[in-house]
């Protein structure tokens, strides 16, 4: 069974684009390979209860905001780092808070899943209950649209 995904964000490892994936086990990041024949390969797999920690944090030589990952794997404890933008030189202070809040909300998802919050059902329906909210508060959804879904959400 493919666990599901609670996170998925088009980041930098590098220079290299591609996306961190969040799943209630594990935090990944996966990119395409090729031109004619497109593959998808993983640089990087961690189980999310090897993670030692991850913080966010202000690169000023880069300008940009870095997710810094720690894990262990077989005995031996690594460093992880992703980026949204990649490197540049002219970016605004604006990007530096979407990128402090995007990287900060990732943090709390990853302690979140390395708690095992999102390992039970009724987890995975507050996690539903959570989105749906934040897009009735963008007004993507209207307020009846909202109690509707939540309604079937929670079986009511």
């Amino acid at each position: 069974m493919e666990e599901s995904i609670i996170k998925k964000e088009e980041v930098f490892v590098g220079m290299m684009p591609g996306f961190l994936i969040l799943t209630p086990s594990r935090l990944y990041f996966e990119y395409n390979t090729g031109f004619f024949k497109v593959t998808t390969k993983v640089l990087f797999d961690i189980q999310v209860n090897n993670i030692i920690n991850v913080e966010a944090e202000k690169n000023h030589f880069t300008t940009t905001y870095i997710l810094k990952i720690r894990h262990e794997k077989d005995g031996k404890e690594y460093l992880e780092k992703c980026n949204k933008q990649g490197w540049s030189p002219f970016k605004g202070t604006g990007a530096f808070k979407v990128e402090a809040n995007l990287f900060n909300d990732w943090v709390r998802s990853i302690e979140e899943a390395r708690a095992g919050r999102y390992n039970n059902k009724s987890n995975s329906d507050f996690g539903q209950l959570e989105k749906l909210a934040e897009l009735k508060d963008k007004k993507i959804i209207t307020q009846a649209e909202f109690e509707k879904k939540k309604k079937l959400i929670l079986g009511l």
